[in-house]
């Protein structure tokens, strides 16, 4: 299976999110009908295997199995769906400038583009964003090429990824900072960036590449960001000693009160196997069989 979407984030402040999908698949038979997910949107200019199909509304589409071919089938439609700062797939945050970005765990894909939002269902996704040429666009894959598109605007290309669930697939856009690293960038809002004092990875990545090193794990921590995938320099933590056996001489009196009671209810616990010298909880005692 794969996706390629073509989003267009026309306007910082937009409510609405316009693209185009198309969905090439296989399918094994066409007696029932094919159901589309998609929520909280409207969908436009269904095509079918280059046919065009008015059977599209809005929410769920459900295609009739008669409209396909067994085998490789492809579906393209025009789709429009909602931004919101909470409550949708796309959300935007509001900060000194806007950010759009995307959560779809756990079943939210289709409320962003028309899918097959099954967890079962893995598929290729190639996708490219037309948005303000200020902004950094961030996804699942690295960017193979940018175009200026009309004035302000700039089309941006992703890589294709790898087979992928629905809710994996991720994407993210603003004014973002980029902070260099050996292997890795870090993208953070304006306010953040301007915000960290010295010694933040906006200073110590640069000093990271210089000799070889990394930031400490505290800076990390202290600033937010996620260290689970990021190299870290080690620090030497002091290690506490062993506990070692307490002397039987050194018990507490309680301890060695409860020894000699459980020895006076059991004579011969003193030489069975078993027997020890430390403390039993509660009133157990070894049974022995008299011969």
């Amino acid at each position: 299976m794969h996706y390629h979407l073509s989003l267009e984030l026309v306007a910082p402040d937009a409510s609405q999110l316009p693209g185009q999908a198309e969905i090439t698949f296989q399918l094994q038979s066409t007696q029932d009908p094919l159901v589309l997910d998609f929520r909280d949107g409207s969908a436009t200019n269904l095509t079918i295997n280059g046919a065009d199909d008015d059977d599209g509304a809005n929410g769920h589409l459900i295609i009739p199995g008669h409209n396909f071919t067994t085998g490789r089938n492809r579906i393209a439609l025009d789709f429009v769906s909602g931004i919101a700062t909470s409550g949708r797939a796309i959300t935007r945050y509001l900060d000194r400038d806007q950010y759009i970005y995307s959560l779809f765990v756990p079943m939210d894909a289709s409320r962003a583009f028309p899918c097959f939002d099954q967890p079962d269902l893995k598929a290729r996704f190639d996708l490219d964003i037309t948005a303000p040429d200020n902004w950094t666009v961030v996804s699942n894959t690295r960017i193979e090429s940018t175009a200026p598109t009309k004035p302000g605007f700039r089309h941006t290309d992703f890589a294709e990824t790898a087979p992928l669930r629905t809710f994996l697939f991720a994407l993210a856009a603003g004014p973002f900072r980029a902070i260099p690293g050996e292997g890795f960038r870090l993208f953070v809002r304006q306010s953040k960036f301007d915000r960290a004092p010295p010694g933040s990875p906006r200073g110590s990545a640069h000093r990271a590449r210089a000799c070889g090193t990394w930031p400490s794990t505290s800076i990390f921590r202290r600033h937010g960001t996620c260290r689970r995938h990021l190299p870290a320099r080690r620090i030497p933590v002091p290690i506490r000693p062993h506990r070692r056996r307490q002397d039987p001489a050194r018990r507490p009196a309680a301890a060695r009160n409860l020894v000699a009671w459980c020895s006076s209810r059991n004579p011969s616990r003193q030489s069975h196997p078993c027997s020890s010298n430390r403390p039993r909880r509660g009133r157990r005692s070894c049974k022995v069989e008299s011969e």
